[in-house]
């Protein structure tokens, strides 16, 4: 999720430059956001639920009920998104004298499909609609035929979109996520390795602990550092003391914001089974990193050019994972022409680009 909310702000920040944008947030629970939002972009807070507030909604009694309409989230204990955010965002919807609204969550799109106003109504998909739950899959496809526009990451998932809902391919486009330029930069000297996301099986770093120890038999004096929390963390501290890397692969944990550890190493390594787009990767570029990454669908392939500003490798297959990130070791002039070549083509994805688009 935190990609779509670090999306979400580098766009709005992006057009702010030549529109007024105001983000709506359903509710509100932490006084800083984990992400720069740009000065000039309005937020507008349906419910508050921080308990220090001065107009807090904690002890209003529909802040602890379940909403009617708004899709649910299976298994809750207590509502994500409560009875009274649903209320105040119909409000907001029938009301509101924008131009244009746009959602980037699936249910949000499902309540501005059916909304009344006038004005048009976009979706962007920051992930794959295959693999969302059966029950929201069976209200958000219906729902895309109300909508004016659909973007998703890349080409590959407008073409799923395409056949998943026919009705809707004439208004879909590729709108990958705007990830802004970088003040940091690596010296590329650094005998550092780093990855950066949630420990979990999807993220797959279980692959690129077996990867760097291949490559540690022969490089040394390299390490590797992980930066993120999640449930795999126990299994994988297991596995690196089991390989005796202890001193050589760090599990860093969270750090926000991620970027400015960048600076300290000299290649990112992103091992996924499965990545929509992957804003960590045109962070360490912009950065002055090459990248390792997965040939997961569908992101990767639409960042890196293979062999100009990364390298690009099979799901799943640590022999070539480690193949990969020994070249980059082992050839200090191929980093850093891939390192360069990553901070010009990041900036396709940087906010001028994608307010063009």
């Amino acid at each position: 999720m935190g990609g779509v909310v670090s999306a979400t702000q580098n766009l709005a920040g992006a057009l702010a430059e030549r529109h007024d944008v105001e983000i709506v947030a359903l509710r509100k629970v932490r006084d800083e956001s984990y992400f720069p939002l740009d000065p000039r972009v309005k937020v507008r807070v349906l419910t508050d639920m921080r308990p220090h507030s001065p107009v807090s909604d904690v002890d209003n009694p529909l802040s602890d009920k379940f909403p009617l309409i708004y899709p649910l989230n299976v298994g809750a204990k207590t509502p994500v998104v409560s009875r009274l955010a649903e209320l105040r965002l119909l409000e907001y919807l029938a009301t509101t004298d924008a131009d244009v609204v746009v959602s980037s969550s699936p249910r949000n799109t499902i309540m501005l499909a059916q909304a009344p106003g006038d004005y048009l109504k976009v979706t962007q998909e920051h992930s794959m609609p295959a693999i969302y739950a059966t029950d929201i899959k069976q209200r958000l496809f219906p729902a895309y035929r109300h909508l004016d526009a659909l973007t998703a990451l890349t080409p590959e998932e407008v073409a799923a979109l395409a056949r998943q809902v026919p009705a809707v391919r004439n208004r879909l486009a590729v709108m990958p996520n705007c990830v802004p330029a970088s003040t940091i930069r690596s010296s590329g000297t650094n005998k550092v390795i780093v990855s950066a996301g949630h420990l979990t099986d999807n993220k797959n770093h279980a692959l690129l602990v077996e990867a760097f120890a291949k490559v540690h038999a022969e490089a040394p004096e390299w390490t590797l550092r992980i930066y993120g929390h999640g449930a795999e963390k126990k299994k994988l501290r297991a596995r690196i003391e089991e390989l005796g890397l202890s001193n050589s692969i760090l599990l860093m944990g969270q750090t926000s914001p991620v970027t400015p550890e960048f600076g300290k190493a000299s290649i990112f390594v992103l091992p996924s089974k499965r990545e929509a787009f992957g804003n960590v990767l045109v962070e360490a570029m912009a950065a002055g990193l090459p990248v390792v990454a997965t040939d997961a669908d569908h992101g990767p392939r639409n960042v890196i050019t293979d062999g100009e500003d990364g390298l690009i490798v099979p799901r799943g297959d640590v022999e070539a994972m480690a193949v990969a990130i020994r070249r980059l070791v082992k050839d200090d002039e191929l980093r850093l022409k891939m390192a360069a070549a990553g901070i010009r083509n990041a900036e396709r994805f940087h906010e001028r680009a994608s307010r063009e688009r």
